[in-house]
Order: C-alpha cells, then structure tokens, then sequence
C-alpha cells in the first residue's frame, strides 16, 4: 500500500493522471452497472480533458461530477450491489477519491498558472487532502481482478513519476512523463 509521503513527491500533474488511468484500469467493474458506467467513463473523460486543455474548470468539474457522484453512492440499490459485491464499492469509491483529487490538484495547478483566478468549489474539498490519493489506489488495488498485478503497476508508476518531481517548477516535465501512462 501506499502512504501519503509517496505521493507528495510527485507532481500535481502527475498525481491526477494516476488517479484517472488507475480507475480506467478498474472500469470493467461497472459494465453491469450502466449509471455507474457512464459516470466513471464522464468523470475519466473530463478529468483527461483538464489535463489537456484546462478545460473544464475545476469549478466545472466539482459542479458537474461530484452531486452525481454522491447521489449514485447513496442509492439503496446500489448498497446491495455492494453488498453482493464488494469489489464495486471499492471502484467506486476509488472513483469518488480520484475525482476529488482531480478537483483539489487542478485548482492548485491553476492557482500557480493564474494566481488570480478565483474558483467556487464546495467547503468539502477543504478535506481533501493526500489521504485521499491512497484511499484511491488501495481501493483500486482492492477491486482489481488481480490486485497483486494493480500494486505491482502501481508501484512503477509511482516510482517513474516521483524521479520527476524536481524538474520544473509547475510540474511540466512530470506531466509529460505521466502522459505516457495515458497512452
């Protein structure tokens, strides 16, 4: 498992791309699950937008996402599916936690590209913190088919990524190194 001293050292930008491609490699969770599905596949897709574009906002990401997110989560049919199946509370609840990493890292990255913008994002992501980035990857570790292979895939990563922490100082070359885990 991982601690939070092991993901500090990586950049914001490559933080997220974990996040986002760990929970990619977990979806196959859903496909029973259409809502549960489709939302993964939104959250996945805008969270891989803002890396690219800073488009949406991490406003637009909070707004959009995380309202779905928790009413999904809080669906009395969707605790007897984690009843049933305990692996999809895990993916699930790894996709709550990349989602609000996304959000709490994509402000802090603009906050350094334009120090003047200014964001409104629910009190909640208040609480977030680098806990939440291993909440999410030991809960995609748990719901992986394999999770021996998860932990091992995630131990490279992370390892590949946190070489990159010192070479700028927005993160760009980290960024770069974690798209390559996008591809």
């Amino acid at each position: 498992m991982f601690t939070e001293e092991d993901l500090v050292e990586i950049t914001h930008i490559a933080n997220i791309t974990l996040v986002l491609v760990a929970v990619e490699r977990i979806m196959e969770k859903f496909h029973e699950q259409e809502d549960m599905y489709r939302v993964t596949s939104q959250v996945i897709e805008a969270g891989k937008s803002w890396l690219q574009t800073r488009n949406p906002t991490p406003e637009q990401l909070y707004w959009e996402y995380s309202p779905k997110l928790m009413e999904i989560d809080s669906l009395p049919e969707v605790h007897r599916i984690y009843e049933e199946k305990p692996y999809v509370q895990y993916a699930f609840h790894a996709l709550i936690y990349a989602h609000l990493i996304t959000v709490w890292l994509s402000e802090a990255v603009e906050r350094l590209e334009e120090p003047v913008k200014v964001y409104s994002i629910g009190n909640d992501i208040a609480e977030v913190s680098y806990s939440y980035l291993t909440e999410c990857l030991d809960n995609c570790i748990k719901a992986s088919v394999v999770p021996e292979q998860m932990e091992a895939w995630l131990q490279r990563a992370v390892a590949r990524l946190s070489q990159y922490h010192n070479c700028s100082q927005k993160g760009y070359i980290g960024g770069l190194v974690a798209a390559e885990l996008l591809l």
